[in-house]
């Protein structure tokens, strides 16, 4: 089969790095750097450094000789002066105030289309794709070494090995591809002040070498608040991440010699038998999950550490990424096609909040029954308007350095794009509550190479009185260099009706700031 080939050049870096250098979100303890010394954290192997999580290698042709974290903190003196991109920062809507000295124009002209991955569920979690990190929940693309030293997508179909795909609008001419999926408590960024319960941040490399680009160092993240309430139905994909992550916590917890959790309302409870084999009780059958132990585990890679997604590979030679050609074909829905489909969809997902309004409070345990789309909270949002800027990774190294990126086309080397969503997805309190739980009670695995085998270790700030975790960076001020713009119902018309019914809600004024979202839950800033 004929494949598109991506040659990354990976620079070596300082041979006096440590490669067990960490980062944490509480304080600097030894070598475990607090944010405000983020700077400090190097690495000498990003095959087995703990201290950089993410190294994007294949975001062509970047190098990753040093750190570029700044500690540019929100409401000081601006000590990294005028011209820095560190993130995450607080989004304003007056950038699409008409008039306003404030006002910068968004340059989009259309949606960011998406396409769905060839990866189902069962190839996520069969290649042990849910991993709790110690500074976030991940979802990871699964990828494989071939016979040639090249790297492929792990999830075979009968379309081929399609990535997750997603199509910016001004400046971007071919996809970003989708690697990994974070999920923070509470949310990094801001938007006018006020900060959500969580954030769902969609990891994408560029789908083209930086020649046929014209300019090098660039990634993109995709982000989705959510925020929790008592009165809204559990988010069904939600619930189901939360499951697929505690049987990852059952896993490593029965391999480590240590009791189940307490049940949790929204997925079906466990049970071990005389050998420490786990099953999960469904009425009279059970089905068992994989220990370390297990000799009919699907998942051949039984140590999480060692999964690494397509932005984890580091190699001491150029990396070849194989990309089926199908992978750049256009869009297989037209936009009236996904107008039809949005309102379709919009019209099923409606009638879960009235049935919970209603009083119907009947629970479907894992929701394994619903179809699984990859881009599932970009449908969920039900909107196509964002805030647009120019940043840097929220963990080491906090890629990349503005001063960098200046000589670069347009100013995008050295770059994060961040589309951040402007609504929030209301999910149900006790959700929110178990992230928290899994990140703050997160084990290393039996098996770890790179960190205390069976070690309590998070990288998160605890709060002793209520239990919840900090895993957000802080809010870094906002400089010229952000570029920041705000997309909305003057800059194309959106295809959800929720969106058309807020741009119709009043002035720009009233649904700006008087009627932020489009749904009925509106705490708003």
């Amino acid at each position: 089969m004929k494949v598109a080939s991506i040659f990354l050049l990976l620079a070596s870096t300082s041979i006096y790095a440590a490669n067990d250098d960490r980062f944490n979100y509480r304080g600097t303890e030894g070598n475990n750097y607090g944010p405000e010394d983020w700077g400090s954290v190097t690495c000498d192997d990003p095959n087995n450094c703990l201290g950089w999580p993410d190294s994007w290698e294949l975001s062509m042709g970047w190098n990753l000789a040093e750190t570029s974290c700044q500690h540019c903190p929100a409401n000081t003196n601006k000590q990294c002066g005028g011209s820095h991109h560190q993130s995450p920062i607080d989004l304003l809507r007056n950038k699409a105030i008409n008039g306003s000295s404030t006002f910068n124009e968004c340059i989009d002209v259309h949606w960011m289309k998406y396409e769905d991955s060839s990866c189902s569920w069962d190839h996520i979690s069969d290649q042990g794709g849910f991993t709790i990190e110690p500074h976030t929940l991940k979802i990871t693309q699964p990828t494989e070494i071939v016979a040639d030293g090249s790297i492929r997508l792990s999830c075979p179909s009968e379309g081929g090995r399609r990535w997750g795909k997603i199509d910016f609008s001004k400046g971007f001419s071919q996809w970003w591809f989708l690697s990994h999926i974070d999920f923070k408590v509470p949310s990094e960024h801001s938007q006018e002040g006020k900060f959500y319960s969580g954030e769902i941040q969609m990891a994408h490399f560029y789908s083209v070498t930086g020649d046929e680009a014209n300019v090098d160092n660039e990634m993109a993240h995709v982000s989705i608040f959510i925020q929790e309430y008592d009165n809204v139905p559990p988010y069904p994909w939600l619930d189901r991440a939360i499951c697929q992550w505690r049987k990852t916590e059952e896993e490593q917890r029965a391999a480590c010699g240590l009791p189940s959790v307490d049940p949790y309302p929204g997925c079906f409870p466990y049970s071990r038998d005389e050998n420490n084999v786990t099953a999960i009780s469904r009425n009279s059958n059970a089905r068992n999950l994989r220990t370390a132990d297990s000799k009919n585990s699907k998942n051949t890679n039984s140590n999480p550490e060692d999964k690494k997604s397509a932005l984890e590979f580091m190699q001491g030679q150029p990396l070849r990424v194989e990309i089926e050609p199908d992978n750049f074909a256009e869009h297989s829905m037209t936009d009236e096609e996904w107008a039809a489909w949005a309102e379709a969809y919009s019209e099923s997902d409606n009638k879960r909040f009235e049935a919970w309004n209603n009083g119907e409070r009947r629970e479907l345990l894992e929701w394994d029954h619903r179809s699984f789309h990859n881009y599932q909270p970009l449908i969920d949002v039900k909107t196509e308007y964002y805030f647009r800027y120019s940043g840097t990774q929220t963990v080491p190294p906090c890629y990349g350095r503005f001063d960098q990126s200046i000589p670069t086309l347009g100013g995008r080397g050295f770059t994060n794009h961040w589309r951040v969503m402007k609504d929030p997805i209301p999910v149900h309190s006790r959700q929110i509550t178990e992230l928290h739980r899994l990140l703050r009670e997160r084990i290393n695995p039996a098996s770890s190479q790179t960190r205390t085998a069976c070690a309590k270790e998070t990288a998160g700030k605890v709060d002793e009185t209520t239990g919840r975790i900090n895993v957000a960076r802080p809010l870094q001020y906002t400089s010229h260099s952000h570029f920041k713009v705000f997309c909305e119902c003057q800059d194309w018309r959106s295809k959800w009706p929720e969106d058309r019914k807020w741009c119709a809600s009043g002035n720009q004024n009233q649904r700006l700031y008087d009627n932020p979202y489009n749904h009925e839950w509106k705490e708003g800033f």
